[in-house]
C-alpha cells in the first residue's frame, strides 16, 4: 500500500513536467534542468550559457519547459522567504532522500489537488529541488559564489555586449566588464574567501583568457585565499601577469605601465611580451612596461594612475621647519624672485621631491639639472648629480643605465639662498633629444610615514 502511495503520488507530481517532455535521455531533460536553475540564479558560465541555449534552439518543448522551472524557481523563492514556510522546511530529514518522506494519502491529497502550495508538497518538491540544484552545483558549476558587492556609488557591468548600471550586489560571470566611477568603489568575494577591492576610476574584466582578472585601467586591492597547488590565481594587465598562490598584493595598471606591490606572501611578475619574471616578496614592489629585465625593490610606488613626484616644503634651507606637502608634475620652476607658495618665505627655502621613476625603454640616460642655487640628485641609490652650493642659473648632468618599466627611487633636494630661485629636472636618451622630464614616467610617493 506504501508503494502505492508512493508511485501516485511520483506521477501526481510529473504529471506537468510529461506534458512538455520530449521524450529524449532522462539524464539530457536532468542536464537541462540543472542548467535552468543556474540560469535562473544568475551563475552559468559561458560554457553552459551555450549549451543552455542549444538546448532551446533545438529543443521544440525547452522553452515551455524552462517557463514551468522558472515558476517553480519563483515559488521556492518565496517559500525560502515565509517565515510560516520556514518550519516545514527545516524541520525535514533533508540529508535522506526525497522518497523516504511520508507522501500524502489519496484522502487528504484530494481536496488540494490544484494547490501547488499545501506544505508537505511543498516541503517535497523543495527537498527535490535541492537535491537537484546541489547536483548542479557540484557538477556543472565551475565558479560558484563569485558575488559583486557594491560599497558607494554606481558601478558600470557590460555584459554580452549589454551596459547597465548597477548598484547593489549580483553574481558575476565570466566575461563581465566592469568599471568603477571617481565616487564608487566595489568587491568581488570569491567561493573560496578571496576578496579584490576595485578601487575608484578603475576598469577591469572578470574571468578571461583562463585568469581571474584582466585590469585595464586603475588599480586593485586583492587578499588571496591559499590555492591549491597547479592552480593559482592569476590576473594580468596590458603589460604584465601575475600569479598567486595566497596572499595579499594590489595591482595598479595605466596603458603605460604596471605597478605589483605585495602587503605580505609572494608573487610572480611577468612580461607578457618576452615572458621574463620576477618574484615579488612581502613589502617589495615591481613593476614592467611589457619588456626587458625585471628587478624587485622595497618600499611601494604610488598608483599607476598618479603621476608627477611628491614635493616636501621647508622654510629652512637645512629641511627644517617642514611647510606641506603636495605633488608636482614636473620639476619646472623658475620663481625669480618669488616664493613657490604662499606659505614659504621669499629669500631661503628648501625642497625636496621623491617619488619613483619608470623608464620607458633600455639605455642610457643622461640627466640634467638646471638650478639656482643648488641641487642634489638620487636615482636609484646613486647620487648622480651632487651641487650643494650657492650657484647662479648653470646646468649639470650625470648618466646612467636603466631598464625599461622598472621604477627607480627619485630623490631631487633644492635650496634657495637669496636673491633669484631656479630649478629645473631634464633628461635625455637615444632617439630623445634634451627635454623636461615628463610627467607621464614619474610616480609619486604618497605614505605619510614618508613626512619628516
Amino acid at each position: 500500500m506504501r508503494n502505492n502511495s508512493n508511485q501516485h503520488l511520483n506521477r501526481e507530481e510529473s504529471h506537468d513536467a510529461e506534458k512538455s517532455s520530449d521524450q529524449s535521455d532522462p539524464s539530457n531533460q536532468s542536464e537541462f534542468e540543472c542548467l535552468c536553475l543556474l540560469y535562473l540564479d544568475g551563475l552559468a558560465n559561458e560554457e553552459q550559457l551555450a549549451k543552455f541555449n542549444t538546448y532551446l534552439h533545438t529543443q521544440p518543448t525547452a522553452a515551455a519547459r524552462l517557463t514551468d522551472i522558472a515558476e517553480l524557481h519563483a515559488q521556492l523563492r518565496e517559500l525560502g522567504r515565509s517565515h510560516t514556510a520556514q518550519p516545514i522546511v527545516t524541520n525535514l530529514p533533508l540529508n535522506k532522500p526525497a522518497l523516504n518522506i511520508r507522501p500524502l494519502s489519496r484522502r487528504h491529497a484530494s481536496p488540494h489537488r490544484h494547490s501547488p502550495f499545501t506544505p508537505k508538497r511543498l516541503a517535497l518538491v523543495a527537498v527535490i529541488a535541492m537535491t537537484v540544484g546541489a547536483l548542479a552545483l557540484s557538477v556543472f558549476m565551475q565558479s560558484p559564489g563569485h558575488r559583486l558587492v557594491i560599497e558607494g556609488g554606481d558601478v558600470e557591468l557590460t555584459r554580452a555586449g549589454n551596459k547597465q548600471t548597477i548598484s547593489q550586489t549580483m553574481s558575476l560571470l565570466p566575461g563581465d566588464q566592469l568599471a568603477t566611477r571617481v565616487n564608487s568603489r566595489a568587491t568581488v568575494t570569491t567561493n573560496d574567501g578571496s576578496r579584490i577591492i576595485i578601487t575608484p576610476n578603475s576598469q577591469l574584466t572578470w574571468q578571461r583568457d583562463n585568469v581571474a582578472i584582466h585590469l585595464d585601467a586603475g588599480s586593485v586591492i586583492a587578499d588571496i585565499t591559499p590555492q591549491p597547488p597547479g592552480n593559482p590565481f592569476l590576473a594580468d594587465t596590458s603589460h604584465a601577469r601575475i600569479t598567486v598562490l595566497g596572499t595579499r598584493f594590489s595591482l595598479t595598471a595605466d596603458h603605460q605601465v604596471s605597478i605589483l606591490d605585495v602587503d605580505h606572501g609572494s608573487v610572480r611578475l611577468g612580461n607578457r611580451h618576452d615572458q621574463q619574471t620576477v618574484m615579488v616578496e612581502s613589502q617589495h614592489s615591481a613593476g614592467t612596461a611589457g619588456t626587458g629585465a625585471l628587478t624587485a625593490v622595497a618600499r611601494a610606488p604610488a598608483r599607476a594612475h598618479e603621476t608627477g613626484l611628491t614635493g616636501d616644503y621647508f622654510n629652512h634651507l637645512d629641511f627644517t621647519q617642514w611647510s606641506f606637502r603636495r605633488t608636482d608634475a614636473q620639476i619646472d620652476f623658475d620663481w625669480l624672485i618669488g616664493s613657490p607658495d604662499p606659505r614659504i618665505a621669499i629669500e631661503t627655502y628648501a625642497v625636496r621631491w621623491r617619488g619613483y621613476l619608470i623608464p620607458p625603454i633600455d639605455a642610457s640616460y643622461t640627466f640634467f639639472v638646471e638650478v639656482d642655487d643648488g641641487a642634489r640628485l638620487w636615482i636609484g641609490n646613486h647620487l648622480l648629480i651632487d651641487r650643494w652650493g650657492l650657484t647662479s642659473r648653470a646646468q649639470f648632468s650625470g648618466s646612467m643605465t636603466l631598464n625599461a618599466g622598472q621604477p627607480y627611487s627619485i630623490q631631487l633636494d633644492y635650496f634657495q639662498d637669496p636673491s633669484e630661485s631656479l630649478i629645473k629636472l631634464h633628461w635625455s636618451y637615444p632617439d630623445q633629444p634634451q627635454q623636461i622630464l615628463p610627467t607621464t614616467y614619474l610616480r609619486p610617493m604618497t605614505w605619510e610615514s614618508d613626512k619628516p
